[in-house]
């Protein structure tokens, strides 16, 4: 659902199923919120700053290394899917 808002409260956050007061970049978290029902929190959903949101694009433009390359990889000219994180 794209612009869909809520104003919610962070009331505890997990880190491998620990408490946490903070994390890093790659971290996988579990992030307990009030305000909102948990069946309403979906996949990709962006929590951040009422008063500073994350600015939002539709266009970037990048240079990729690829690193490691699979036998079976496939390259095509033209659009790409990417799912990219910011530090």
């Amino acid at each position: 659902m794209h612009g869909w808002q809520a104003q919610v409260k962070v009331r505890v956050i997990y880190c491998d199923e620990d408490k946490a007061i903070r994390a890093g970049p790659s971290e996988n978290l579990q992030v307990k919120l009030s305000g909102i029902e948990e069946e309403n929190v979906l996949s990709g959903f962006v929590l951040c700053s009422v008063a500073k949101p994350i600015p939002t694009v539709t266009e970037f433009t990048a240079q990729l290394q690829i690193l490691e390359l699979l036998d079976n990889a496939i390259f095509t000219a033209g659009s790409s899917l990417a799912h990219s994180f910011c530090c």
